[in-house]
């Protein structure tokens, strides 16, 4: 096979993939920068915490986001059953705004279990609260209830 030279002594054909390479790069670091993520929901406010109930029958740790667009708001978290007595616990989680009323989590098992939680309401409001009380087929123990989370 013939390859020409050229001044430099090199042949046409490294040169060539040499160009291609560097052309290929180019093209890659640009393509990167141009397929960047799109901007994902707008977030106003973030608020988060954690719940005991009064009686120390539950606890709930939590997170809750607001999206400025649409206003709709998500939380999500984990709900306790911190007291070895039979009872399930119920958690509502409570939205100040919107037609969507209360999302209820349940943990029917017992004795320092956990379940996970992630409930959403359109148009949820300026503020969230918690409620909890433990129950079994006797009756339940009070409610008790958070305190405002402002966004």
């Amino acid at each position: 096979m013939f390859t020409s030279k050229n001044r430099s002594g090199r042949s046409r054909g490294r040169r060539r993939i040499g160009v291609m390479v560097a052309m290929l790069a180019l093209l890659a670091s640009a393509g990167v920068v141009s397929s960047a993520a799109p901007a994902s929901a707008a977030i106003c406010s973030t608020i988060g915490g954690s719940f005991t109930h009064r009686d120390n029958v539950s606890r709930v740790t939590y997170t809750a986001t607001k999206d400025c667009s649409n206003h709709t708001v998500r939380v999500w978290g984990t709900l306790y059953d911190t007291a070895c007595d039979s009872r399930s616990v119920r958690l509502e989680v409570r939205y100040s705004g919107g037609t969507f009323g209360n999302d209820i989590v349940f943990l029917r098992t017992g004795c320092n279990t956990s379940t996970s939680f992630d409930v959403s309401a359109g148009d949820g409001g300026s503020y969230i609260n918690h409620c909890m009380f433990a129950f079994n087929s006797w009756g339940q123990s009070s409610t008790s209830c958070s305190s405002n989370n402002y966004f």
